[in-house]
């Protein structure tokens, strides 16, 4: 049994900044962000992962946007750039489980 989680982007519009985080529900923490929020908020992007990973994709995704960082887990980056990096890292993140999964079986 696979437990789901999700990788969330959540901002205005497109344009930062840009709230990054991991939620087993991207919009209920949607209704809890935008209660302190002035402006409309949006799920402008969110990716299905496995709960067991969840902890290590987002010391990933954060440190590698880490120059961008504003406050907490909001950045000032482009959505287009941040999902780039995210998928990166997710790429970047599998690669390294099959070359330790080959070593295991050579």
């Amino acid at each position: 049994y696979i437990m789901k989680s999700y990788i969330y982007i959540i901002g205005e519009s497109n344009d930062p900044p840009l709230k990054v985080g991991f939620s087993d529900n991207p919009d209920q923490r949607l209704k809890s962000l935008q209660t302190g929020y002035p402006k409309q908020l949006n799920v402008l992007y969110k990716k299905e992962i496995d709960k067991h990973i969840t902890k290590d994709m987002e010391k990933l995704i954060h440190k590698s946007i880490s120059y961008k960082r504003t406050k907490g887990e909001w950045f000032n980056i482009e959505l287009d750039e941040c999902i780039s990096l995210i998928e990166f890292n997710f790429i970047t993140y599998e690669d390294k489980l099959l070359e330790g999964l080959k070593d295991l079986y050579l």
